[in-house]
């Protein structure tokens, strides 16, 4: 089913991340994001900063507050710059990925 990057949430926004970073065997097992199956590997980078963190530094993914309950974040050169919003630093950063990565659109299983 295709889904629009900017209002991914959740477990979606997390299978598109992993789908983004073409990590083996994209999935959802028990509601959460998975990969590498048949042994399924927790990952939630829009909620965990054990899992987004190291993404926002190796992307150079700028993030920041913009107003009470909304965050923004961007990536790329000028003139190719991806940027994105979300509830949480971790939320935009990630959509900002997939949309820098994917597009608009990501095809989620």
């Amino acid at each position: 089913m295709k889904r629009q990057t900017r209002t991914l949430i959740g477990p979606e926004l997390d299978l598109a991340v992993i789908i983004a970073q073409r990590l083996p065997g994209p999935g959802y097992q028990r509601g959460l994001a998975v990969w590498n199956l048949p042994i399924a590997i927790p990952f939630s980078p829009s909620t965990r900063w054990m899992d987004g963190g190291p993404l926002i530094d190796q992307y150079g993914i700028t993030v920041g507050r913009i107003e009470d309950g909304l965050h923004g974040s961007d990536m790329g050169p000028p003139g190719y710059l991806s940027a994105a919003t979300g509830l949480s630093n971790l939320m935009s950063a990630m959509r900002t990925l997939v949309l820098h990565k994917i597009g608009e659109e990501v095809e989620l299983p």
